[in-house]
């Protein structure tokens, strides 16, 4: 009894604000407004992480360590350029010259290069009895016309044998590459502090000043620098998918509802709501980042529920009392949607801990949009009032009665097999993921990681940083026992630098090289600095799993942390770590509220109804993770969400079913006569999820397909199932 006086209060309250809404529809359009526009002030401050380093939270293990690293060392928005020779006659005096040109040229005009480092640019030291000079490998004479193919020849024969084979030249040593670090930081902008211009011009003066002349040289370009550069490329992309989704939408719903306008005021209600998301965003100094790229059209789906059932409603009602009937379930709707994503602000990661905070905000912001303020619209400018045709309206219903033979009891008992199946599989989930997969296979960044590995045998790498760099005989065995590891391809460190430079040096030069080391690019990029020296391990895979399992080995080799492992690669492994908690504890919390709020209404509506409902709203979510687990599909951050997000979305079709339903009616009759709205919130949320397919980022197509997917097995519980557990009454 007190949970449906407690209902019918809450109703009251809400049909109280409608009403206030309506009566001084001029008011909260002036206060609307003002807030409205006073929303794009901190809009200026809305910022984008292209860095994936910004993926790692200040609880991170390893995010110190990651600051440690990018502050001593050459290390931070590192550009390599890999240079590979397509003629048969091998690199030429005019290429490395001109190459040599370049550089020399880049470094001295432009102060935002800290330091470049260049199979062209290293240096062999020599001893005599009143000198001591460095030659390059590469020991040609730019200043004349000659041909010097065998001094070239030497070189490369030379750095074969030298520690930078296999990476500042290919295992072969048959090809060339540069690497680069940017300066200064760039002042704020919405980018960030990314320097994707610096960029763009090393790329187009480098493209201008040695690619045009030497077309027979085939280029690749990679590293943190330019993975980020791509990061920038795919965000300005992805915010063309709105665009894509607005046409959609208006097409759809000229299709459903027969006009235009509604399309039209359907889009207004999410771009308003956007804005103060975005707002919101800004102010508290959270940045657009792979996954709040899409809150838009999250927003967008979101939102789909409430304005189609709204106007199925119209079809039989007037304006004011569909607003009215629809309001108590849509507020119930729009909570476990935000349930749903908010479920996500217990995750272990920020970036979805924010995802999940401004889905879940927008959710409520468009329920006080839909509900409030275009119903004021409506009463200021009666021409809005009816958004749809009538006659047009599409009558989309779903038969099960093929589906009742004699097997029908067998087979409804075995729908529930997901449930089971589910929560076994999700203990057993595949957690796989790695940087490189957040573009598609046939990408330049792809690309560029494949010939890596074809020419030098690894495809990412991670820094073993050490304490102290004196302990030399400590260091060199952790090494030693690092390079036996399988995923290990090889290691650039300080020692076997010193140590083949000091080959036919006399013991006071030795010395002085080791000083000159300590201060140049090689002395930047390894150390010592402030007694900490780093080794660069080059790894064959960047697989979580993999990056995880050789951190533990040298936590073993180290453990009173006279090493660790630590950059980019490593953190990202880390976050590896938290895609399961993430994932439970997020399932768990949207579970468990939704289940709250839909055991309130059923208790003060129809109690007996608890139990299907319950089932039917769960079950597409169930039914997702068995297809996780049964077909050993990968789990990665970005798709961790995915469950919980689809319990929020669930539970909205239960709630309609049963707040919607006239006194004295059944479920079963409600169902029946709302499945045609909620069949056409499934088609248009599947419609608005195939614009993940035309995405940038390989994630964002894969959570498109997974949403397609879900949504079709929500509507199946939510439906199909429902109709197994009802009883069907005679009409």
């Amino acid at each position: 009894m007190f949970l449906k006086s407690s209902l019918r209060k809450f109703h009251l309250y809400l049909l109280l604000l409608h009403r206030f809404a309506i009566k001084k529809s001029g008011l909260i359009l002036a206060l609307f407004f003002t807030l409205h526009f006073m929303s794009f002030i901190p809009l200026g401050k809305l910022a984008m992480s292209l860095s994936i380093d910004d993926l790692v939270d200040e609880d991170f293990k390893t995010y110190a360590q990651l600051k440690q690293i990018n502050e001593n060392f050459l290390n931070k928005d590192e550009i390599l350029i890999l240079l590979r020779q397509t003629s048969k006659e091998g690199w030429s005096k005019s290429e490395i010259c001109g190459l040599r040109r370049w550089i020399q040229t880049t470094t001295d005009q432009r102060d935002d290069v800290r330091a470049v480092v260049s199979t062209v640019g290293l240096q062999w030291p020599k001893e005599t009895n009143d000198s001591f000079h460095f030659t390059p490998f590469l020991n040609v004479d730019c200043t004349n016309g000659d041909e010097e193919a065998e001094i070239i020849e030497k070189g490369f024969r030379e750095l074969k044998s030298s520690p930078w084979a296999g990476v500042l030249t290919s295992v072969k040593a048959d090809d060339l590459a540069i690497l680069i670090y940017p300066g200064g930081l760039p002042q704020f902008d919405f980018f960030g502090s990314f320097n994707a211009q610096f960029v763009n011009e090393i790329r187009a003066s480098f493209q201008s000043n040695f690619e045009a002349q030497h077309p027979q040289i085939k280029t690749f370009w990679a590293g943190d620098g330019i993975f980020q550069y791509y990061l920038r490329e795919g965000y300005e992309k992805t915010m063309g998918l709105n665009l894509l989704m607005s046409v959609l939408a208006l097409f759809f719903f000229w299709w459903l509802l027969g006009t235009i306008s509604s399309g039209l005021i359907f889009l207004t209600t999410v771009t308003w709501t956007s804005v103060f998301v975005y707002s919101g965003m800004a102010y508290f100094g959270h940045p657009i980042d792979v996954l709040s790229s899409a809150l838009s059209l999250m927003i967008f789906v979101s939102a789909i529920e409430d304005f189609v059932f709204l106007s199925y409603l119209m079809r039989t009602k007037s304006w004011r009392c569909s607003f009215r009937k629809i309001l108590l379930p849509s507020f119930f709707t729009s909570a476990t949607t935000a349930i749903g994503f908010g479920s996500l602000a217990f995750a272990d990661l920020g970036i979805i801990r924010r995802f999940g905070l401004w889905a879940g905000a927008g959710s409520l912001i468009e329920w006080g949009v839909l509900f409030l303020v275009i119903p004021a619209l409506c009463q200021k400018w009666p021409r809005l009032r009816c958004w749809i045709v009538k006659s047009h309206l599409k009558n989309l219903s779903f038969d099960i009665s093929p589906l009742k033979n004699d097997n029908f009891q067998i087979k409804k008992w075995a729908s529930l097999l997901v449930f089971p199946i589910g929560i076994w599989g999700l203990s057993s989930l595949n957690i796989s993921d790695s940087p490189e997969r957040i573009f598609s296979t046939s990408h330049p960044v792809r690309q560029a990681l494949n010939k890596i590995e074809e020419t030098r045998g690894f495809r990412a790498q991670m820094s073993l940083v050490f304490a102290d760099s004196d302990e030399k005989v400590f260091n060199q065995k952790v090494m030693n026992e690092i390079k036996k590891n399988l995923l290990v391809s090889q290691i650039e460190d300080l020692y076997s630098i010193q140590n083949y430079l000091n080959t036919n040096l006399s013991g006071p030069m030795r010395s002085y090289l080791e000083s000159l080391i300590s201060q140049n690019a090689v002395g930047h990029r390894l150390g010592p600095q402030n007694s900490l020296m780093r080794a660069i391990i080059y790894v064959k895979a960047l697989e979580i799993k993999d990056i995880q399992a050789l951190e533990m080995q040298i936590a073993k080799l180290c453990p009173a942390k006279q090493c660790w492992l630590a950059g980019t690669v490593v953190s990202y492994g880390e976050l590896g770590t938290r895609v399961m908690t993430t994932l439970y504890k997020s399932l768990l919390v949207s579970f468990v509220l939704v289940g709250l709020i839909l055991f309130w209404l059923c208790m003060a509506v129809e109690p007996k109804s608890f139990i299907p409902l319950m089932i039917s709203s769960t079950w597409g979510t169930f039914a997702l993770l068995s297809i996780f687990y049964l077909f050993n599909i990968p789990v990665f951050y970005v798709t961790s969400m995915i469950a919980s997000i689809l319990v929020g979305i669930a539970g909205d079709n239960a709630i309609q079913f049963l707040l919607l339903k006239k006194h004295r009616q059944s479920l079963s009759q409600s169902l029946r006569q709302m499945e045609s709205a909620s069949l056409a919130v499934c088609i248009a949320m599947i419609l608005s999820s195939s614009v993940f397919f035309l995405g940038y980022f390989a994630p964002m197509k894969n959570l498109g397909a997974m949403l397609v997917a879900g949504f079709f097995l929500v509507w199946v519980g939510d439906v199909i199932v429902l109709k197994f557990l009802l009883r069907e009454e005679k009409t």
